[in-house]
């Protein structure tokens, strides 16, 4: 039985190389940073307007709130029109309850509907769609009613009127593909790409947000080459350019660039061909070394899509890191308080850790190897970015003596003891490139950390993959430990927890 695991064990270090290995751990790596992501940044945003004279207003019941939005929508049309509709406004911004109560009065959308055709009332009527978009996914199917007004007004000479429609078009885009498809069918990309190059910086702002949140979501392939052939990428350079200094606008354009080259070759390419790669260099260069990274917003996107950048080749992974500045801000970003951030700067380095070997060292000279290993006594999250990192330098085999000597060893073999596989997995993959590797040194180390004894127990680990690659690396490298007898096997250590024992199944990889 031991023969034929072993030749299991050899077929499958035979079957795949180290940079297969390395791009498969950046894919399941960047399916997670993806996920993250998707729930950091919102999705849609309520426009409370310049005033908040009702934020300190007391409570109302269901009751006065039905007879109030009654009352509102009788005088809209009238003499009171423009200050019932102002208080409409500032009403349904409450939130989805009062927008649900407007949605069930009789004609409220009609009502709204007819206002949108009101020249002086439009600003005002279009604010209250944008709020009834953000709120939950039938109140925002509701607002799409409103979607060919507010893409016309992004033609509008009133700039605070194509502000306020970018902005609905973009809480409707953000609620997800049916919203963001029937959008895009209605002509709504190249309107927001003529509006992004407004002289307004807070016009240009709810355009990149309203782009976004079309380019975000699956299957977004087409749309991606929709916003192309438009040439986003040329408009996005531009707009840098001119509002370097508004931060706001910075931060859209780079959630912009993000969603655009999101596993996207020839976006990437294109985005690099105009220069921008430099710009995002430069603007992380600048966050990272803030006294106040939680303020710069534009540090996590701009971060993204270095990182998508570094993915892509190693022409343009040579290039994004040439100058040293990349690298320089990974190892700032490492050492700050804020997760997030080092969340998705371990992933950049788990894209720079599968370029060029020399890349690589150098990357390790600038000090990143601490910062890794301490993440694997972190969370889960930290835990699995800092072991994929560490694990696309260590494939680089003579730099795998560095992970070693920086003794990374404890932290994978504590790996093993967690409950998710995955991690286990990823214990298991370090200690069997180490003690190819490394020889004697390798399996010192992991004497030391207890990891034959995590060996032994996980031979009888219900996931039949973990037991395959514990029971070849027992049976290779540890042969006194694996010839004991099946009672002696039975002994599971009693620190382990109950999932770790189970029946031996059937072997498989």
């Amino acid at each position: 039985k031991m023969a034929d695991l072993r030749e299991k064990f050899n077929a499958m270090h035979n079957r795949a190389d180290e940079r297969t290995m390395r791009a498969r751990r950046v894919e399941e790596s960047t399916s997670l940073r993806k996920q993250q992501r998707e729930k950091m940044m919102s999705l849609k945003r309520v426009h409370h307007g310049s005033d908040h004279e009702d934020e300190h207003e007391e409570i109302i019941d269901e009751a006065a709130a039905k007879i109030e939005i009654a009352e509102l929508l009788k005088a809209i049309g009238g003499p009171d029109s423009l200050r019932a509709l102002a208080r409409l406004k500032r009403f349904i911004a409450r939130g989805s309850e009062i927008v649900e109560l407007f949605l069930k009065t009789d004609h409220a959308m009609e009502t709204l509907l007819r206002v949108l055709t009101v020249p002086g009332q439009q600003l005002d009527a279009c604010s209250c769609i944008t709020n009834i978009a953000a709120s939950i996914s039938a109140h925002t199917t509701e607002a799409m009613r409103a979607a060919p007004y507010l893409i016309s007004f992004l033609g509008s000479s009133d700039a605070l009127l194509q502000e306020q429609a970018a902005w609905g078009l973009g809480n409707m885009a953000g609620d997800g593909p049916a919203c963001r498809d029937a959008l895009l069918a209605q002509g709504a990309a190249p309107a927001l790409v003529a509006t992004l190059q407004s002289p307004s910086s807070s016009v240009v702002q709810q355009a990149a947000f309203a782009v976004s949140n079309l380019l975000r979501g699956p299957n977004t392939r087409d749309i991606i080459q929709a916003f192309l052939d438009l040439n986003i990428e040329q408009v996005v350079q531009r707009r840098f350019v001119d509002f370097v200094s508004v931060e706001g606008v910075i931060s859209e354009l780079c959630w912009v660039l993000s969603f655009l080259t999101a596993n996207n070759p020839d976006a990437i390419a294109r985005c690099a061909a105009v220069g921008l790669t430099p710009v995002l260099l430069a603007l992380l260069d600048h966050g990272a070394s803030s006294q106040d990274l939680l303020a710069a917003d534009f540090v996590l996107p701009a971060l993204r899509t270095l990182g998508n950048v570094c993915a892509a080749s190693d022409e343009l992974l040579e290039a994004a890191t040439a100058d040293g500045r990349l690298v320089r801000s990974l190892v700032a970003l490492l050492a700050s308080s804020h997760r997030h951030l080092k969340l998705e700067s371990t992933w950049v380095l788990s894209n720079i850790a599968t370029g060029p070997s020399d890349l690589v060292l150098r990357t390790i000279e600038a000090g990143v190897l601490p910062h890794l290993v301490a993440m694997l006594s972190g969370a889960f999250e930290m835990r699995k970015e800092a072991a994929f990192a560490l694990m696309n330098i260590a494939d680089h085999i003579e730099l795998a003596p560095r992970v070693l000597v920086a003794n990374a060893t404890p932290g994978f073999v504590g790996l093993l003891r967690t409950p998710d596989a995955d991690l286990v997995v990823l214990g298991l993959q370090y200690a069997e490139l180490m003690l190819r590797s490394q020889g004697d040194q390798a399996q010192h180390a992991l004497v030391d950390a207890e990891a034959p004894e995590l060996l032994e127990a996980l031979q009888y680990h219900d996931n039949q993959r973990i037991q395959t690659i514990a029971c070849a690396l027992m049976e290779r490298y540890f042969p006194d430990d694996s010839m004991a007898d099946e009672a002696a096997l039975d002994e599971v250590p009693e620190e382990l927890p109950p999932w770790r024992r189970g029946p031996p199944g059937p072997f498989a990889f």
